[in-house]
């Protein structure tokens, strides 16, 4: 004779419950907050700003000031050049303020850019949702492909 009491059953079947309806449930909803809060605290107006200027910055760089320049010390004169040409001090100015004014906000932009977007995989690794994918290197590329178009109009 085999005795079962209805509390063991009772038990079994509250466990499969919890196991394969209640515990999903609360990991999808697990996984809704974390999507919610990375949207709401990590992927802001700020951080989509930070990243157009930071990519516009990357365009310059790669583009703009990309040039080979120097400078020739003579016994009568100084040669600024830009790219092999000669050019004035002040464009020879001008053109490393800019390169200096890109370069360094790019840096700045560009750190805190790979802060968020080391932050978003980590929490996405560590709750196992890496496959949601993260955002930042899509939004960069796009803006990297829309940056400079004014300059091309310009030619």
């Amino acid at each position: 004779m085999f005795d079962i009491s209805w509390m063991a059953i009772f038990k079994i079947m509250g466990a499969g419950a919890f196991t394969f309806v209640v515990l999903p449930l609360l990991l999808v909803l697990r996984d809704m907050l974390l999507h919610k809060a990375i949207s709401k605290w990590v992927l802001t107006d700020d951080l989509n700003s930070l990243i157009r200027m930071c990519e516009n910055d990357r365009w310059f760089l790669n583009n703009k000031y990309n040039k080979t320049n120097g400078v020739v010390y003579g016994s009568e004169s100084t040669i600024y050049n830009i790219d092999d040409k000669p050019v004035t001090i002040e464009e020879f100015d001008t053109y490393e303020k800019g390169r200096s004014f890109h370069s360094k906000r790019f840096e700045f932009a560009d750190s805190k850019i790979v802060m968020k977007h080391n932050l978003i995989t980590w929490l996405t690794r560590h709750y196992k949702q890496a496959g949601g994918g993260n955002p930042i290197p899509s939004l960069r590329e796009s803006y990297y492909k829309t940056a400079g178009a004014h300059e091309n109009n310009k030619t």
